[in-house]
C-alpha cells in the first residue's frame, strides 16, 4: 500500500490560507479566504478548501491579509493640498462610501493641479477598495511618475499585482518599497507573501524573518513563516514560529492547527529514522484546541481539516 506523507496531508490542506484575503459584503459580511481568480464582474476565491464564486456587485472590498500588525498600508492620503475644494469633496464622499463621486472629485483636482500627486494616489487607493486592482496598479504607475519614490505607491501596487496574481510585477514593486524603506515591516512581510505565491519559500522566509525582526509582536507573520519553514522542510523551525503565534494570539485556531500537523509531520520523519515509538500525545491536544477554537467562531467547516490530520496519525500510529 503506497503511503502519503503527512507533510503532502498538511500542506494540501493549509497551503491556501499562507495569503488569505478578507473579502467585505455589501451586507456587512466579511470572510477570510485566498483569492484565486479575479474577472471584471466576479472572483473565484478558495474558502476552507471550497472553490466559491462571488460577484463584485455584492462586495463592498477586498483587502489584503495581515502583514504588518503595528504598520498599516495608506490606501489614501487626506491632507488635502491648500484650497483645493475638489480634493477635500473627494476625501468627503470616501468617507460616506460613495467611490465613484469621490473619484470624480479626485480628478477634478488633477485639473486644478496635474502636478500634484495626491490625488492621483487616492484615485489608486479608491480603486484598491473597491477591488479594482488593475485601475489601482495604472494609477499607481501614474503617481510614481510625479513622485517617483512614493513608497505607498509602490506598496500599493505591490499589493495590486498581488491580488490579480501577478507575483512577477508584484516582487519588483515591493523590493522597490523595501529599497526605498528598509525599515518597513509591511513591506517585507508583503514581498514574502509574492514569493510565496511563486512557491519560493527559502525568499518568502527570509523576507519574513526580516518582517518579524522589527514587528516582533505579530502572530500573521509567525504563522505564514511557519508555513514557508514547513514547505522547506524545516518542522523545527516551523513549530517554534507556529509556538509565537499561538502565544502572540492564544486565540489563533489557524496556527493552533498549523502547529499541530506540524508535530505530526516531525514525528513521523523522526520514526522512520530512528524508528523510534511515536508520540502524537501534543499534537493530538493542539488539533482539539483548534477544533474548539474554530467551534467557538461558528467555522465549521475547518473540521475537515482537522480530521484530515487526525486520520493521519491513526495511519502513523498503526
Amino acid at each position: 500500500m503506497k503511503t502519503i506523507s503527512v507533510l503532502t496531508v498538511f500542506f494540501t490542506i493549509l497551503a491556501p490560507y499562507a495569503m488569505g484575503e478578507t473579502i467585505v459584503f455589501n451586507d456587512g459580511r466579511t470572510i477570510e479566504a485566498r483569492l484565486l481568480k479575479n474577472d471584471p464582474d466576479k472572483i473565484l476565491v478558495d474558502f476552507h478548501g471550497v472553490e466559491l464564486t462571488y460577484y463584485k456587485d455584492e462586495i463592498s472590498s477586498i483587502r489584503p491579509g495581515a502583514s504588518g500588525a503595528g504598520e498599516e498600508p495608506v490606501t489614501v492620503e487626506k491632507e488635502a493640498p491648500p484650497q483645493d475644494e475638489a480634493f477635500g469633496r473627494g476625501m468627503e464622499f470616501l468617507e460616506k462610501g460613495s467611490l465613484w463621486e469621490a473619484i470624480g472629485s479626485f480628478k477634478k483636482s488633477i485639473k486644478n493641479d496635474p502636478g500634484d500627486y495626491h490625488p492621483y494616489y487616492n484615485i489608486a487607493g479608491t480603486y484598491f477598495i473597491m477591488g479594482k486592482f488593475a485601475e489601482a496598479v495604472d494609477w499607481y504607475l501614474k503617481t510614481l511618475k510625479i513622485d517617483p519614490g512614493n513608497f505607498n505607491a509602490y506598496i500599493g501596487m505591490g499589493m495590486a499585482y498581488r491580488l490579480q496574481l501577478k507575483f512577477d510585477a508584484a516582487i519588483a514593486a515591493l523590493n522597490k518599497a523595501v529599497e526605498i524603506n528598509p525599515e518597513s515591516a509591511l513591506a517585507m512581510a508583503e514581498l514574502a507573501k509574492a514569493y510565496q505565491g511563486i512557491d519560493n519559500y527559502t525568499l518568502a522566509a527570509k523576507w519574513y524573518s526580516r518582517s518579524l525582526e522589527i514587528d516582533p509582536a505579530n502572530p500573521e507573520n509567525y504563522n505564514f513563516l511557519g508555513m514557508a519553514c514547513g514547505r522547506l522542510g524545516d518542522y523545527d523551525n516551523a513549530i517554534k514560529a507556529f509556538t509565537r503565534a499561538v502565544t502572540l494570539d492564544p486565540g489563533y485556531a489557524d496556527a493552533y492547527l498549523s502547529l499541530g500537523a506540524t508535530l505530526v509531520a516531525r514525528q513521523e520523519r523522526t520514526t522512520k529514522e530512528t524508528g523510534a515509538r511515536p508520540d502524537f500525545s501534543q499534537a493530538i491536544e493542539y488539533l482539539n484546541k483548534a477544533r474548539a477554537l474554530y467551534s467557538k467562531a461558528g467555522d465549521d467547516s475547518s473540521n475537515a481539516r482537522i480530521d484530515a490530520v487526525l486520520k493521519k496519525i491513526k495511519e502513523l500510529s498503526l
